[in-house]
């Protein structure tokens, strides 16, 4: 059983959500990125706390630190690992 045929539609957080935010979570397979640069302007004019899944791809730990390290480089960085080896790895970015 396929899905052709099917479309999926997707938007951004900027797009989505007119509010200020003050908390991102992401656990996102692999698009955490993707995702990060849809909140652009909300991480930027809000500078919410976030917490990012960081394992699904080998350059996301550098990648997703340097995307948000450009947009506010006062966040305190952490790393939290909830199992044995490198899955369900977690980067928080808190605000100073």
């Amino acid at each position: 059983m396929g899905f052709s045929g099917s479309t999926i539609v997707a938007t951004t957080i900027d797009d989505e959500v007119k509010g200020k935010v003050s908390f991102i979570k992401m656990d996102l397979e692999g698009w955490d990125l993707n995702a990060l640069i849809g909140a652009k302007n909300h991480i930027f004019n809000d500078h919410p706390n976030l917490a990012i899944a960081v394992y699904h791809k080998t350059d996301h730990l550098r990648k997703i630190y340097e995307f948000v390290i450009n947009i506010h480089n006062d966040y305190n960085v952490f790393l939290r690992n909830y199992t044995e080896g490198n899955s369900e790895t977690i980067m928080y970015f808190i605000p100073i």
